[in-house]
């Protein structure tokens, strides 16, 4: 099947992934965006969890835009904090507790509202496609979403062969970040924005894993959302404010670096690449090693910046059947 779509205003049709290779398909670096969740869910249809935040009051509202920002963790330490400077000068607002508690209820409710389950996947053909998808890529898989989708994919996919990792290694009693965990896996799952099931502890980066307690991850999370410990994951607006925000945490560092530092192939599937709230990924991109892009297009359209931002070499495909076409 080929979609015909504008390419430069001229309609031109353009092939399946698989139909891009002559003998078997292949993926060298793999990139996902928001897109590869919304096969799963048309819930994962937002720009963040701050766009599904219901419940929250006006001041506190307020607060987020004041700080220009929608990263909940910056928003209750700061709450935090002035409640304990006030503390010191003898000043009571009630009005403190009340606002860190309903912002912390307000992003357990968001997590919950728009986060499917594991048992919504069962059956899919594309839960299939993207089992083999991982287990076929032959480099690393990046990603900007912070869903639970490819953690459950990525146990799954382990459980028939172990060769995928995500630089997270158990020795102390927890997981936790290790940059030298990356040795003995073929591929690496980074998490370029952070996920819910990561979190910062004591200078920390660490990830819940719902084997050890025997509960359903989001069950997990939302009790330690509840308990303060609010996930890793970068919400800020623009390009540079989200590279600012990476260079903090040394596991998203990490993340950064290796696809700036990638070569070979990417494929890039549920991505727009937009250079106003993307340009940090544009930049990595362009500074790496990669000499051939396959840019996945989902609609009638090809976005007319992709080959003006990348100064690598972009063949088009279709991607309405990409999942499809490792599940066959």
């Amino acid at each position: 099947m080929c979609l015909s779509i504008l390419v430069g205003g001229e309609l031109v049709r353009l092939p399946r992934y698989a139909e891009l290779f002559s003998n078997e398909i292949k993926v060298d670096n793999l990139l996902l965006g928001n897109g590869f969740s919304r096969n799963f869910s048309e819930n994962f249809s937002y720009g963040n969890l701050m766009d599904k935040c219901e419940g929250l009051k006006w001041n506190e509202e307020q607060l987020f835009e004041k700080l220009q920002t929608s990263n909940f963790e910056e928003v209750l330490k700061i709450i935090h904090n002035t409640k304990m400077v006030n503390e010191v000068y003898g000043i009571r607002y009630d009005e403190y507790d009340y606002a860190y508690e309903n912002i912390k209820k307000s992003l357990i409710n968001a997590v919950k509202k728009v986060h499917i389950e594991p048992s919504d996947m069962e059956g899919l053909n594309i839960r299939v496609g993207s089992k083999n998808l991982l287990g076929k890529t032959n480099r690393d898989i990046f990603t900007t979403n912070y869903d639970l989708i490819l953690y459950w994919l990525l146990n799954e996919a382990n459980n028939n062969h172990r060769r995928l990792g995500d630089m997270f290694r158990k020795d102390r009693g927890y997981l936790y970040f290790d940059e030298h965990n990356n040795r003995k896996f073929q591929s690496n799952l980074f998490y370029l924005h952070g996920a819910l099931h990561l979190y910062v502890e004591d200078g920390i980066t660490k990830k819940i894993s719902s084997r050890e307690q025997n509960k359903d991850l989001r069950e997990i999370i939302t009790q330690r959302i509840d308990h303060g410990q609010i996930p890793l994951f970068i919400s800020e607006g623009s390009g540079s404010e989200k590279y600012e925000a990476i260079m903090q945490n040394e596991y998203l560092k990490q993340g950064y670096n290796t696809l700036r530092e990638a070569s070979g192939e990417l494929t890039i599937v549920g991505h727009r690449l937009n250079e106003d709230s993307d340009q940090h990924i544009i930049d990595a991109i362009n500074d790496s090693k990669i000499e051939k892009i396959y840019y996945g297009v989902h609609g009638e359209r090809v976005p007319h910046d992709i080959e003006e931002n990348l100064t690598k070499k972009v063949e088009y495909f279709n991607s309405e059947n990409f999942l499809l076409d490792f599940a066959e």
